[in-house]
């Protein structure tokens, strides 16, 4: 009788704690996740061409990353901060008739700092009783909202020779500035929960630096 009390126990051990894992599945309220996320496509990532004796060229100095971290304080809403960071470089050399190769380059520099709040659809329209979407355990349909401070700075440098007298003379020019002003932004994501602890999201609209941002979720 003992035994059959200790296995009944175990199997009820076992379900309870499957339900729970189940559970953490996709959103819920308590959840604490780290999102890091990559913006492809974003304006000005790259390009390389040449126009008589000038080459022009774009380049990105550091990709368009992102990361946000959430906590879930309600059943269907999570609030947290994000914060990114987006760097890219223009060039343009051009050969004198002084023989020298002339340049000019223009580098700028955006850091992204602000809150973030998601509304999870499928948790919201449960608890209303308005529909289920029947999307599963494992994924989560979100919109988003981000307002914050977007940093701007950049730095240009050109550098020219000239010739006098047949001496060669280098020129060398610098500026620099920034600038700071406020963001809003929305945003609808899907995220694919793979395992209780690890996922994989992708928002459309303007969520970072660009109007795709894909990405990995950990919750802690």
């Amino acid at each position: 009788m003992r035994a059959k009390f200790l296995i009944i126990a175990l199997v009820l051990t076992t379900i309870f704690n499957a339900e729970k894992v189940q559970a953490q599945f996709c959103y819920n309220e308590g959840d604490n996740m780290l999102n890091i996320g990559f913006s492809p496509f974003t304006y000005g990532f790259g390009y390389k061409y040449n126009y008589g004796f000038y080459k022009n060229s774009s380049y990105v100095a550091f990709p368009a990353l992102n990361v946000n971290y959430q906590i879930g304080f309600h059943e269907f809403i999570s609030a947290g901060i994000t914060a990114g960071r987006f760097s890219r470089v223009y060039k343009s050399t051009y050969q004198s008739y002084t023989g020298y190769l002339n340049e000019y380059k223009d580098s700028y520099s955006y850091t992204m700092l602000g809150v973030l709040a998601e509304v999870h659809l499928d948790n919201m329209f449960e608890s209303l009783d308005v529909t289920s979407m029947n999307l599963g355990e494992q994924i989560d349909v979100y919109v988003g909202f981000s307002t914050g401070m977007l940093i701007s700075s950049w730095n240009s440098k050109d550098i020219w020779y000239t010739e006098n007298k047949n001496v060669i003379i280098k020129h060398e020019s610098k500026a620099s500035g920034s600038d700071v002003w406020p963001f809003l932004r929305s945003y609808v994501g899907g995220r694919y929960m793979f395992n209780p602890s690890f996922g994989a999201f992708m928002e459309l609209g303007y969520s970072s630096f660009g109007y795709m941002n894909l990405g990995v979720t950990f919750k802690m």
